[in-house]
């Protein structure tokens, strides 16, 4: 049997550990103690942030089956990443020692939290929370196996963080390795367990469920169901008692709340939910629907020691908490925004999310998210003046934004819009809430029930609700011909279907599913110029995932129809703009839009695409103008400001990107884009380890391709080709741009003994760079990286002639990068004087030395390039 230290020994050995480092980690101070060791705060010097270091109690790292199964589920956790579950960075060995190193969670527990009054809509939000951070470990077939209080934190914001995932210590069997006492167990609380795990068998995704439940029962009580003087009574009471009815203890809970906290707790695991995604819907749908808040909850007054010593850890952390009765009763006395005074009232950032939870077949969904769709576009349309911020459609639903968490994540947003839909029979009814997203409570809420015959009804219907709801003027109502383009209510419904599908952003078939249903539109009324419209858009997001030329021919063909018949609407011409965007004529674009913008001045697709055919005619002053405005539509926006940014950045002005990425990161300091972008600067001011350290923190948060791009420059300029491939080839996973391999190709050529290896990647770069090619013959991007492979390749008559054809195009609109890639496709082949020169005008466009002489393929230019530019007339 292993025997722990001796208190006093313990107590030295956790002193000594503070000031010293763990890894790269500076250990600083002790934070809490459990039984399965001491926790830390610790700081990443290279991240510049904090961690929590867990470091194993002494008998459990002795342990050779725990410390096994240990590392091998921190591994398995540290895969996957979610919102609601707090990431694991780093595990380190070091001597006997086991360290994991956590997300910091500035915040309190749970447990904490349940000492103070609970209103329903706060346990609502925090049930909702748990559920949706059990159910992204249920995808990955993980089980947490400890689910209590003092694991479940809430940061400043209400965020709920899961602690703990891929380290709680189920019961051992009776053929167990290990051999120790059932009351120094590490982890699996006793008084959490699900019956299933008490008996020995195995946990799943519903174990977790009980423990939630019984998690549940105690917020809404104050009181454990089933806890007793030990641990034997307790699993008594687990397996075979009945617990006292919440109602029993707080009458005010909701029935309905009360039968999803009783099936959670059912005794057999086939009775309960199978796992936490069927208990986000019922969830979801308590959350949406009307009902009364609770009556204040009672504290809990008495607690074991374990309690006691999860308080005291998070107690140093969360003092800030003390305020929150005084914020409380502030918000209270506060019935809703609306009443605010007048000159003091902000701008209201309000996201629209999704419609939820609706029927799981293809044809209900994509319902649900066109009506939700065409409701953003609406509320914009109305709201802009009443001084309403709204998220436009396109960008909830490519981010996958689905939550209050989410939205607020990643777009800052001060209000969210949140719904579900239900069908019976004829009938369909939609529950509308707006909940204030700092303080997760319920402001307003409505009901709408309706013919699910008669689509304009319920498109009228939640229109007229949802402006009820944000306090906006009901415009004056118009035929269905004028409001929805068509008088066909059949058509309509299959206009909803199509536009929901194009946002489905998941769905591989989303074009062909919103082209068959615009088509379907298009039966019933073939003059229905908004299906036109919709259709023209799915045609041109076939062609964009099969770069097949007659998609792009089929959707110019669709948007002309759209606006043919339909001027009087915006994304007809948004459709056509787009188009002439992406084939070459972005002067057309550029009249395109600005009928668009007539019709809708804050259309924020018609707005970027502006800014984008400016760019691209070389009119960047209106350009620049066009962007401005966009922030002005939407100050709140972050993206306004990322791609105002975007903007900037090629354009060299790297101050001004700086600038509008910093601005991002006030307006939501979880945006990974404003880290990799900023990462983008420092490459450009050939600051490599800064890039380094901000791609990184952007991975930290969410890896994405535009981070690991980054990171891959970064290492490629410093002579780390290994790492440069390696980073390459993890945006080439994420994402199907031909950028990334090519890049992985490039990389793997200066390694002499990999060169073979860049080939087929340099062909996979050169076939798709062709094929955008022969859809716009003007377009200098992948012109001019065709070049740059073909020479790679050593086809040098290849990548010359597309250096003279690039060349042909007007320069006036080139990013620096295109002038670069031409010369690194003349110097590899055989024409330095060519090279010289269009690195002349990169340099003349901003672009840095630094990363010239860092490149292998022409930093033998970059001394004579140094000299010319010197020398040059001033």
């Amino acid at each position: 049997m292993v025997k722990p230290l001796p208190i006093a020994d313990a107590v030295a050995e956790a002193d000594a550990l503070i000031g010293s480092a763990v890894g790269r980690y500076e250990v600083r101070e002790s934070i809490g103690k459990g039984s399965q060791g001491e926790v830390y705060l610790g700081f990443d010097g290279k991240l510049k942030r904090n961690v929590a270091i867990k470091r194993l109690a002494p008998a459990l790292r002795a342990d050779p089956t725990f410390r096994k199964r240990f590392l091998r589920e921190a591994e398995q956790t540290s895969r996957f990443s979610d919102g609601h579950i707090a990431a694991i960075y780093d595990l380190i060995e070091q001597g006997d020692d086991i360290f994991l190193v956590m997300e910091f969670i500035d915040g309190e527990t749970l447990r904490r939290r349940m000492e103070r009054p609970l209103p329903l809509a706060e346990f609502l939000s925090i049930a909702s929370q748990c559920a949706e951070g059990l159910s992204a470990a249920e995808q990955h077939s993980i089980v947490h196996c400890d689910i209590k209080p003092e694991n479940i934190m809430l940061t400043r914001s209400g965020q709920v963080k899961i602690l703990d995932f891929g380290v709680a210590k189920r019961l051992p069997r009776a053929d167990s390795e290990s051999t120790q006492d059932l009351s120094k167990l590490s982890g699996g609380t006793p008084a959490y367990m699900a019956p299933e795990v008490l008996q020995e068998g195995e946990a799943t995704s519903a174990s977790d469920v009980f423990s939630l439940g019984v998690v549940f029962y105690e917020a809404l009580t104050g009181t454990h169901p089933f806890r007793a003087s030990n641990f034997f009574k307790t699993s008594h009471n687990i397996l075979q008692v009945t617990p006292p009815a919440i109602s029993a203890h707080n009458p005010q809970v909701p029935s309905a709340l009360v039968t999803v906290v009783d099936r959670m707790l059912a005794k057999d695991s086939q009775q309960r939910y199978h796992g936490a995604q069927d208990l986000l819907r019922d969830l979801h749908s308590l959350q949406l629907a009307s009902m009364d808040g609770l009556r204040p909850l009672p504290a809990q007054i008495a607690f074991t020691q374990e309690e006691a010593t999860g308080l005291q850890a998070s107690r140093r952390i969360s003092s800030f908490w003390k305020l929150g009765a005084v914020a409380a009763l502030l918000v209270a006395g506060v019935a809703a925004w609306r009443f605010w005074p007048t000159h003091a009232q902000p701008v209201m950032h309000l996201a629209i999310l999704p419609l939820s939870p609706c029927a799981d077949d293809g044809g209900s969904r994509a319902f649900c998210d066109g009506i939700t769709a065409t409701l953003n576009a609406k509320v914009t349309q109305i709201g802009n003046a009443e001084k309403l911020d709204v998220v436009p459609a396109s960008e909830i639903v490519s981010s996958k934004v689905a939550t209050l968490e989410q939205a607020q994540s990643q777009f800052g947003v001060s209000h969210v819009l949140q719904g579900s839909l239900q069908r019976s029979g004829n009938t369909v009814r939609i529950n509308w809430s707006l909940v204030d997203a700092n303080t997760r409570t319920q402001i307003r809420s409505g009901t709408i029930t309706e013919s699910s015959s008669d689509t304009f009804a319920v498109q009228d219907q939640v229109v007229a609700s949802v402006l009820k709801l944000l306090d906006l003027s009901q415009p004056a109502p118009a035929s269905a011909q004028i409001s929805y383009g068509t008088n066909q209510p059949q058509a309509y419904e299959f206009y909803l279907r199509g536009i929901g599908f194009l946002n489905q952003f998941d769905n591989p078939d989303k074009a062909t599913n919103a082209a068959l249903a615009f088509n379907s539109a298009l039966d019933s009324d073939p003059n229905f110029a908004l299906a036109y419209a919709g259709l023209g858009r799915a045609f041109w997001l076939q062609f964009q995932q099969r770069q097949d030329s007659v998609m792009a021919g089929k959707a110019l063909d669709a948007c002309k129809r759209a606006v043919a018949l339909g001027p009087q609407f915006s994304s007809g011409l948004v459709c056509l703009a787009t188009v002439y965007n992406g084939t070459g004529k972005s002067k057309e674009a550029i009249e395109m839009l600005r009928r668009a913008l007539e019709i809708e001045p804050a259309n924020s697709d018609a707005l970027t695409q502006l800014a984008l055919a400016y760019t691209r005619t070389g009119d960047l002053k209106d350009a620049e103008a066009s962007y401005l405005r966009t922030i002005e539509m939407h100050p709140q926006d972050p993206l306004a400001h990322a791609w105002l940014g975007g903007f900037y950045y090629k354009q060299a002005r790297y101050e001004d990107a700086a600038r509008e990425y910093n601005r991002v990161n006030e307006l939501d300091r979880r945006n990974t884009s404003a880290y990799n972008s900023l990462a983008g600067i420092r490459i450009q001011q050939g600051l490599y380890e800064a890039a380094i350290e901000a791609a990184n923190h952007s991975i930290a948060i969410r890896p994405s391709p535009n981070a690991f791009s980054n990171l891959g420059v970064a290492y490629f300029y410093q002579g780390k080709f290994a790492e440069a491939a390696q980073a390459y080839q993890k945006a080439s996973a994420i994402s199907p741009k031909f950028q990334y391999p090519g890049n992985i190709g490039e990389a793997l050529y200066w390694i002499p003994d990999r060169r073979a290896e860049s080939i087929p990647f340099l062909q996979s770069a050169l076939e798709h760079s062709q094929a955008l090619m022969r859809v716009n013959a003007s377009d200098p991007d992948p012109i001019s990286a065709a070049a740059t492979y073909q020479a790679f390749l050593g086809h040098t008559a290849a990548a010359l002639d597309l250096v003279r054809r690039t060349r042909a195009l007007p320069s006036d609109k080139w990013d620096p990068e295109y002038s670069v890639r031409l010369a690194k496709a003349s110097a590899l082949s055989g024409d330095p004087k060519q090279a010289l020169e269009l690195l002349k005008v990169a340099i003349q466009q901003g672009y840095p030395m630094s990363s010239v002489r860092n490149d292998p393929a022409i930093s033998v230019l970059a001394p004579q390039l140094q000299s010319n530019i010197a020398s040059a007339p001033r």
